[in-house]
């Protein structure tokens, strides 16, 4: 039986300046606190600690899945910060980060797990609600968020202070594995063997004059 899911944090406390933050974990099974500004989670979500993976969402796209985690900024119940694990445009492995608007677009967006390595993404669209950026997640990434009961989301805000975000993602390798098979990457094409070479045609022999 599929589970209802209400993954959200809730942002009780922020201070931009700082980045100071504090959450709220509403685990499966609880009654789920909507929030005014965001769409709950959809009927078949599955929970992953505290990831939650969102599958079919897109007509176009039906077998696109994401595995998804929201912050909610508590007093204004308006998403402040996501992170989504989806496919990029060649079937590999990406965390889409949406931020708040006003970053420093150049500095990027940064995801950090406990005692783990900083991996970098670019900032690709900045809008009036938001901004969103791309982070690949490479093998060490992968065995890290695995590893680590909470990441930090850094970037640079307008004012120049870097906003450091500690982000609890327990749950995460189970949540990839679930993730993996319920979207599984593109087939590759078959290699297509080129035709033969032609040998080159013997020249006749030449009759020495009689």
């Amino acid at each position: 039986m599929k589970q209802r899911t209400a993954v959200i944090l809730l942002v009780a406390a922020f201070l931009l300046a700082g980045g100071v933050w504090a959450f709220i974990t509403f685990w499966p099974g609880m009654q789920q606190q909507q929030a005014g500004g965001v769409p709950p989670l959809p009927p078949g979500t599955r929970s992953f600690g505290s990831w939650a993976l969102v599958c079919g969402q897109d007509p176009q796209t039906p077998n696109r899945c994401g595995l998804l985690i929201r912050a909610i900024d508590q007093q204004s119940q308006q998403l402040v910060v996501s992170l989504t694990l989806t496919r990029g445009p060649q079937g590999n492995p990406i965390i889409v980060v949406n931020t708040p608007p006003g970053i420093v677009i150049p500095s990027g967006v940064t995801l950090t797990p406990t005692n783990g390595t900083a991996a970098r993404g670019a900032v690709q669209v900045c809008r009036p609600r938001g901004c969103t950026g791309i982070v690949v997640l490479s093998e060490t990434l992968l065995t890290e968020l695995a590893a680590a009961q909470a990441t930090t989301v850094s970037f640079v805000s307008a004012n120049g202070q870097t906003v450091n975000l500690n982000l609890p993602t327990t749950g995460f390798a189970e949540g990839f594995t679930a993730w993996r098979a319920a979207y599984p990457p593109p087939a590759q094409p078959e290699a297509v063997a080129p035709p033969p070479e032609e040998a080159p045609a013997e020249a006749p022999e030449e009759t020495p004059p009689g």
